[in-house]
């Protein structure tokens, strides 16, 4: 239940529900934004029925029963990513980017005496984007009316999901094998929306309307993968999984302000509104049923798939601040290859989905939503020296699809609700080094 405060003076009042401009943010809309660890980024992703090194912690912990590197890994990636959205004030085009330096995964396992399985301990950072947008927009005329003649917009976004926590996986049989890892789980986002526009009068004197919308949200929970593997020979295995993330706390602030200030002229006085929203709704997350088989043509090539399935689920709140929104059931997919070129050389590559999951059919008025289906690539060469294994890769991913900006403008000089044309992409660039 949202909770507000309100401040208000003067002769100005811009609707509570302009708060909603920026409820929710672009990655929030997909759930395999980032690929993690080395071997399982190059292939895709497509490692449900491998796992079997650090990186299996994190996608199926049955596989580092089977690990064959087995004391760490270390992920370092530089992530890039943009967003464009057509026609959002008229004919003007938004941009939003992101550019950083991203810690993807730190793990490692180590194998019980006496066959009493593998434990391991992973720190994973699957999604992180520091999105900045600075636009400066001149005269705007709406159906023969000026609605301003400067326009002045900044937004910026910090979004972070950490999750960190310890593995178990036991070899039932010399084909067979279980795991679980159980992650504390954390979310942290603070996004802020300036909004600036004037508007001049014939006499010289000149109005500004600002706009500043800021917030802040904590979560915390807990991330629990089952997993099993069945490898009947060396050719093939088959693997499965079962996640979810069960959100056991949330600190969701909003804080609203608007003004407008008339310069040259004392027959209109200056006002200023501010408001500020809480609330403790809990997100609800899909349930993430992952199902892989990799199968070895040869030794020295190696063909793996999976097929991911995330159910529906639904809003928990019903405010006109929205904290929380629905997501659709939908498929990614990824496949993944390896080749082995020499003893010191191995090539990775693979394909991956990266679908949207929101449900358009769940919107609050003025609520920020986007609907762009990604579809990636990824390419990873690493060295075997010894014990050590040191891998660079590359990941890009591209889509376009429909989205709402929410509300930009003031008063009843408002651009809302209606969808434009989006395109996004992602470029990422990893390092690791395994043992």
């Amino acid at each position: 239940m949202i909770k507000k405060t309100v401040k208000y003076a003067g002769s100005v009042f811009i609707g509570f529900l302009s708060m909603l401009t920026i409820s929710a943010y672009a990655d929030e809309f997909h759930f395999n934004s980032l690929q993690t660890g080395d071997r399982a980024a190059a292939m895709g992703g497509a490692y449900t029925a491998l796992s079997n090194d650090a990186s299996g912690l994190y996608y199926n912990p049955a596989g580092i029963a089977f690990a064959e590197t087995g004391v760490s890994a270390i992920v370092n990636a530089y992530v890039s990513s943009e967003t464009r959205y057509g026609n959002v004030l008229a004919n003007t085009e938004f941009k939003r980017t992101s550019s950083e330096i991203v810690p993807g995964m730190l793990g490692g396992v180590y194998h019980l005496p006496n066959g009493n399985g593998t434990v391991g301990f992973s720190i994973v950072i699957p999604n992180s984007e520091m999105v900045e947008q600075d636009e400066k927009n001149y005269k705007m005329t709406v159906n023969g009316e000026t609605w301003w003649h400067e326009a002045i917009l900044h937004y910026r976004n910090d979004y972070r999901v950490y999750n960190i926590g310890f593995s178990y996986g036991y070899p039932v049989s010399d084909a067979f094998s279980i795991g679980t890892s159980v992650y504390g789980h954390w979310r942290g986002k603070e996004e802020i929306l300036n909004q600036k526009y004037r508007l001049d009068h014939a006499d010289g004197s000149y109005e500004w309307h600002l706009k500043d919308i800021n917030i802040d949200e904590t979560e915390w929970g807990v991330l629990p993968v089952l997993g099993l593997i069945w490898k009947p020979n060396e050719k093939y295995s088959l693997g499965l999984s079962l996640s979810r993330i069960f959100v056991l706390s949330e600190e969701y602030l909003i804080d609203y302000s608007s003004a407008v200030v008339y310069m040259g002229s004392t027959e209109n006085p200056s006002g200023f509104y501010s408001a500020q929203g809480t609330t403790d709704v809990k997100r609800e997350y899909p349930w993430v049923i992952k199902a892989g088989v990799a199968y070895a043509f040869s030794p020295a090539l190696l063909f793996s798939w999976d097929l991911a399935f995330h159910t529906a689920t639904d809003r928990q709140d019903n405010e006109p601040i929205p904290s929380t929104f629905a997501t659709k059931s939908f498929f990614n997919t990824a496949l993944g290859t390896e080749y082995h070129i020499s003893d010191t050389w191995i090539l990775n590559a693979g394909f991956f989905t990266n679908l949207a999951n929101t449900d358009m059919d769940d919107l609050q008025p003025n609520e920020h939503r986007e609907a762009i289906d990604m579809y990636g690539g990824t390419l990873g060469l690493t060295y075997k020296k010894g014990e050590y294994l040191i891998s660079i890769g590359t990941s890009y991913s591209a889509g376009t699809g429909k989205a709402i900006v929410g509300d930009l403008g003031y008063g009843e000089k408002q651009f809302s609700g209606e969808p434009v044309d989006a395109e996004s992409s992602l470029w990422s660039i990893f390092l690791s080094l395994s043992k």
